[in-house]
């Protein structure tokens, strides 16, 4: 994260092929197009992403925007290739230990 956290997101992809481009991409790429692009592309957006985010972001409303920006991302660079982006979900957010106990003992706090 910006503030140099490590998190771990448990991020989907939900794709389809262009049909139009469908066969070029098998022949230069190969019927493993998913885990030679898409997988690596993903990665690379996500990291590079949630270090320009703060780690409250990832658990408030921020969810949303970041979710957004992933799908135009990966439809930027995946998209000319024949890999057309439907949605990018977040699924899940394992903060450091720490930070968690904390952002629980401050909603505990709010909630007495």
């Amino acid at each position: 994260t910006k503030e140099g956290l490590a998190v771990t997101l448990d991020t989907a992809v939900l794709y389809r092929l262009d049909p139009t481009k469908a066969t070029v991409l098998y022949k230069t790429v190969g019927a493993d197009y998913a885990r030679v692009l898409l997988e690596p592309e993903a990665s690379s957006a996500v990291r590079g992403l949630t270090s320009d985010y703060e780690t409250k972001a990832l658990y408030s409303s921020g969810r949303t925007m970041i979710q957004d920006y992933l799908k135009t991302e990966l439809t930027t660079k995946l998209g000319p290739r024949g890999i057309i982006i439907e949605d990018v979900l977040l699924k899940d957010i394992l903060l450091p230990e720490q930070l968690s106990q904390s952002i629980e003992a401050k909603v505990q706090a709010e909630q007495d």
